[in-house]
């Protein structure tokens, strides 16, 4: 790292080289997949640049012919702009068409492989991302991404093109004149890349800020009941206000410096125009005539409307009579538009470097996902799983160094019901969390029917094992869509037995429309306790191998609680059950209860058994029961 920060910093034209190779290799993929329509795209692009140099040519020789009054020529130059105006517009209308075809197959595609690598995730890089972040990059980059592909690349050709042709069309029609004007192009180009390199570092900064606030918004609307219950609404707007600042400040001084770049390049563009005024004049003024006459003989040739209108001597007769004064005063004003228009393209083109430079950081910000370690699917496919489950002297840690879980040695035989108990932090879930593979073990081996799991494929794992957290994640849509979310081909029938068999069958018909009712974002019309028990139904309808509950049915009530954990229990006849509460009541009717503490197995025993010796279960289970009697007897006081 010391000797990186040494080297110096690599010119800015270098930079924007290497990033626009860099983007280009790594995206060609998405341009190669509209290829003939973002060929179409650019060839018009081309067609509709030369149109309006000859657009601004026809200009510049009706200039002469107003001037000698040539009517006959004048109409015919009318005629020709016509033309040019209406090819102009047809090429535009392809134009716009491909470019907005390719918008709508980029921006799908780009955002679907942006979600797909989200999706094969593990579990530690995604809790590792701050709320609202990825939300950002999805969305807001790839529009970034595609306008510039779109939208301001295709200006860059335009401006490329326009250029070319205009500096050799001025240097023909006046070499001695254009070359002076051309010597702002060093001084534009010098300023450009200046001030472009000085802005590369605030481009990512602003970014940086962006998540932040997304982030924020994001996890502040989630908490919008919190808020309110604690009365935080004035200090949730303080803390918005000075986010947005900090936005704002970054935003507005790139923007600031964005406009002062335009504005340094327009002086640099008016410096040219009064070069051009200053030799244009002295030409004028020694020879009498502005421009050289063998382009205008070759330049005739252009007019395709006056061979017809004039005949070539007529044409010809008309550039001789133009020649004089008429044809400098033509000459010297096409001269001045032609060259702050070619000018233009340089100026917008400088202004682009920044774009290339925003650009870059917005391809950082996609490379940032799309480069990621997805979890490996590689593995064999299991079927017919009995649901046996060994955990042999396994090791866990989030933080190297920092084990959560210590030398677990487990085993659950087919079919049996095993709860998991033990106070808050005791890595319960973390337990679950190792069984469908959201992490690795950092010793030991867990098995599925003596097969190891490391040697399963992910999906193969989770096609089997179906985990019910304590919060239900629900999604936009009816009960019946989110029950059904666990096996789309599952008819309305499937659907309510599995409700029926977790007891949420009587719950969900009392709703305003029963099965057809909105849940809501994350279920948010729904109570809790409901949000539970569709959940649960969820789960019943995949009918996996083995089923973990992890606090599960905590927010249930507690008639509801025992319901719930008989249907499961005649329901699961023959599979696999770990069960993880808080709740020991529910404990009571598991075939064997694990107790864990600090990450270790302290106890492993029947519910009976632990509660009729002196143990930790026992002493969990007294203490929980003795408030819920205190409360009884206060409620029942008051």
């Amino acid at each position: 790292m010391a000797e990186t920060a040494l080297l110096p910093a690599a010119p800015a034209s270098t930079e924007i080289a290497s990033s626009l190779r860099m983007i280009f290799r790594r995206f060609a993929p998405y341009i190669r997949s509209s290829k003939l329509v973002y060929s179409a795209a650019l060839a018009t692009t081309a067609i509709y640049t030369l149109l309006g140099l000859l657009e601004m040519y026809t200009i510049m020789i009706g200039i002469s012919y107003i001037v000698v009054g040539n009517l006959p020529a004048i109409g015919a130059t009318c005629l020709q702009l016509i033309a040019i105006a209406l090819a102009l517009s047809l090429v535009r209308l392809i134009n716009t068409a491909a470019t907005v075809r390719i918008n709508q197959r980029m921006t799908v595609a780009i955002r679907r492989d942006l979600l797909s690598r989200l999706h094969r995730l593990s579990l530690a890089t995604n809790s590792d991302q701050i709320s609202g972040a990825w939300m950002s990059k999805v969305l807001f980059e790839a529009d970034r991404f595609r306008d510039f592909l779109t939208g301001r690349l295709l200006a860059l050709l335009h401006s490329v093109i326009w250029f070319i042709a205009v500096a050799i069309f001025l240097l023909t029609l006046s070499p001695k004149v254009a070359f002076p004007t051309l010597a702002a192009l060093p001084l534009m180009a010098y300023i450009a890349v200046r001030r472009v390199r000085n802005m590369s570092g605030e481009w990512q900064r602003q970014r940086d800020e962006w998540d932040k606030v997304v982030g924020w918004l994001t996890q502040r609307l989630d908490g919008m009941p919190d808020i309110r219950a604690f009365g935080r609404e004035s200090a949730v707007i303080a803390e918005f206000d000075a986010l947005s600042e900090n936005y704002r400040q970054i935003h507005t001084g790139l923007a600031l410096r964005r406009v002062s770049l335009l504005v340094y390049l327009d002086f640099c563009v008016y410096i040219a125009l009064g070069l051009l005024i200053f030799f244009g004049g002295l030409e004028i003024e020694h020879t009498g005539t502005f421009g050289n006459p063998l382009f205008f003989r070759f330049a005739a040739g252009l007019m395709p409307m006056n061979w017809g209108l004039l005949g070539a001597n007529t044409m010809m007769a008309a550039m001789g009579m133009a020649s004089g004064a008429a044809l400098t005063a033509g000459t010297l004003a096409a001269f001045v538009l032609f060259t702050k228009r070619m000018l233009n393209p340089i100026r917008d083109i400088s202004h682009q470097l920044g774009e290339i430079t925003d650009l870059k950081v917005s391809t950082k910000r996609m490379l940032d996902i799309l480069d990621l370690d997805v979890e490996s699917a590689a593995g064999v496919d299991v079927t017919d799983v009995a649901g046996a489950i060994e955990f042999d002297d396994v090791t866990f840690s989030y933080t190297p160094g920092t084990p959560v879980l210590h030398d677990i040695t487990l085993e659950v035989r087919p079919g049996e019901h095993l709860a998991v108990v033990g106070p808050t932090g005791a890595g319960k879930s973390s337990l679950v969390h190792l069984l469908v593979r959201y992490y690795e073990p950092d010793s030991g081996a867990i098995r599925l029917d003596g097969r190891e799991l490391s040697a399963i494929a992910p999906g193969s794992v989770r096609a089997n094992v179906i985990v019910v957290a304590q919060e239900a994640q629900l999604f936009a849509g009816t009960v019946m869509e989110n029950i059904r979310f666990a096996r789309p081909e599952a008819s309305d029938d499937q659907v309510i037995n599995a409700a029926k068999a977790v007891g949420a069958d009587d719950v969900i018909a009392a709703l305003p429309k029963s099965y057809d009712t909105q849940v809501g974002d994350r279920g948010n019309k729904l109570s809790v306790g409901e949000r539970q028990l569709v959940a649960l139904a969820r789960a019943m309808l995949a009918d996996r191998r083995i089923v973990v509950l992890d606090e599960a049915v905590s927010s249930v009530d507690p008639v509801r609680q025992r319901a719930v954990l008989a249907a499961t229990r005649k329901l699961l006849a023959g599979r696999t059950a770990i069960v993880v509460a808080h709740w020991l009541d529910l404990v009571r009717e598991a075939d064997r209860v694990v107790v864990l503490e600090d990450g270790r197995i302290v106890e492993n025993d029947t519910p009976d058994n632990l509660l009729t010796r002196p143990s930790r279960f026992a002493e969990l289970w007294s203490t929980q029961n003795r408030p819920a009697a205190a409360a009884g007897r206060d409620t029942s006081d008051g």
